[in-house]
């Protein structure tokens, strides 16, 4: 979908995945990236900018009447739906969408075929249902074994640490944990919890301005409270391993010594490629992502 001037210039454009939005690019030099986070039926909530700040959010309402925050512009509405400034409306393809009375403004166009109300929208269930045309409402069914893994969190670098370094881990974090995994398509991101929110409802990443070796557990760990601590020699893997336990994924693995007192680490099997077992070589694998399903509320499609 894109946007273009009565000259034929490109103003604005989207990215879409399956079926969902992902990216608003605005034309300028440079280009402005906002970055959209959707709901269950894939209606996007909230924007965040190319630093992970958020800079647009529509709150979520039934009908859709509320006003959208932030110093970003985003038109998309319901899916199928684009706002329109000049009416206050919601323009569905094939006809307009009054979020103020959550009805649509004429008749539907294939009659009693799209229900008996035949101004409703969604058959008046907009939880359950969308209507990307302005005809009919279905049930929405999204592209199978897609996981969103968001984590809202707090970020401040100690010391002489900058954000710049602090991003730096944000950035390895969900490029490690985004991808085809197995058979999962997974995008994670670390948001800016909203306004208000309380450091004990949010997870907190620190960054120190000393080694490792200086830590009290001698290497980057995380808390019982979510509170993740790297330090300014702790790897992009270290990163994204800790990240994990944010997840509330385990180690799946344990270190012993032998009797010739070598330390000798012991896998859990099924987690031998897996970035919770240990091995600096490897990234999240699907078991991972599994558990991750499995101790979280993460949006999981899957059609099966």
């Amino acid at each position: 979908m894109w946007g273009l001037t009565n000259s034929g210039n490109l103003i604005r454009e989207y990215i879409y995945l399956n079926g969902e939005p992902l990216v608003q690019v605005d034309a300028g030099s440079p280009e402005v990236l906002t970055y959209l986070h959707t709901d269950h039926l894939a209606t996007p909530r909230y924007g965040t900018n190319s630093a992970g700040s958020t800079v647009w959010t529509w709150d979520f309402g039934a009908f859709g009447k509320e006003v959208p925050t932030g110093s970003a512009t985003v038109n998309l509405r319901f899916p199928g739906q684009y706002f329109d400034s000049e009416t206050g409306l919601h323009y569905n393809w094939n006809r307009y969408y009054n979020p103020a009375t959550g009805r649509y403004v004429s008749s539907d166009l294939i009659g009693l075929i799209g229900g008996l109300n035949t101004y409703a929208y969604s058959y008046s269930n907009p939880l359950l249902r969308h209507d990307t045309s302005g005809f009919y409402a279905e049930v929405y069914q999204p592209s199978q074994n897609v996981v969103k893994i968001d984590l809202p969190s707090f970020t401040r670098p100690l010391g002489r640490m900058t954000q710049e370094q602090v991003n730096y881990y944000v950035e390895e974090i969900e490029e490690r944990w985004s991808g085809q995994i197995g058979k999962y398509f997974v995008t994670t991101k670390i948001t800016k919890p909203k306004p208000n929110c309380p450091l004990d409802k949010a997870n907190i990443i620190f960054v120190h301005d000393k080694p490792s070796s200086q830590s009290p557990r001698g290497n980057a760990y995380v808390t019982s409270n979510l509170v993740m601590h790297l330090f300014n020699d702790s790897t992009g893997w270290t990163a994204a391993h800790e990240a994990g336990h944010l997840m509330n994924l385990k180690h799946m693995f344990f270190d012993h010594y032998d009797s010739t007192g070598r330390k000798v680490r012991i896998i859990e099997p099924g987690y031998e490629d897996s970035i919770m077992g240990g091995r600096r070589d490897t990234g999240p694998s699907e078991r991972d992502i599994e558990d991750v399903l499995k101790y979280n509320d993460v949006r999981k499609h899957d059609n099966r």
